[in-house]
């Protein structure tokens, strides 16, 4: 965003909000500020939600906006056009989080623990002006 001279965006859609009080934000975002020219979600769940209201918006993806989620679920490919999201490695994670868990009940003065995973682009169409 810096070497574009713009500056980040940010539309807040809590967590503690239900889908359809996600979307009237997202939608009042959008109605009174315009629609920015790309959205990275930080989860998956709210790039399918921000998918729907853009749509309902006339707005088109990839032609008018990019989007991506985070957390690389399967069906962000399911979409047309399909959602890119940033692989985040979920399941291996949770799986390394039990293991240094039970290691640590096993073993309660084990040093600390840790394992830096990298995350992927995972390139679709919604990404592809």
């Amino acid at each position: 965003m810096q070497e574009t001279g713009r500056k980040p965006e940010f539309i807040n859609s809590l967590p503690n909000l239900s889908r359809p009080q996600r979307i009237k934000v997202i939608r009042e975002y959008f109605e009174a500020h315009g629609c920015p020219d790309a959205i990275l979600c930080l989860h998956d769940e709210i790039a399918i939600i921000t998918y729907h209201t853009l749509l309902d918006c006339g707005y088109r993806i990839p032609q008018d906006v990019t989007l991506a989620g985070c957390e690389g679920l399967f069906m962000m490919e399911c979409f047309e056009p399909p959602l890119s999201t940033i692989n985040q490695h979920l399941e291996e994670a949770c799986e390394l989080t039990w293991q240094f868990l039970q290691n640590r009940i096993v073993t309660p003065t084990l040093p600390l623990q840790q394992r830096t995973f990298e995350a992927k682009l995972m390139v679709r169409k919604s990404l592809q002006p």
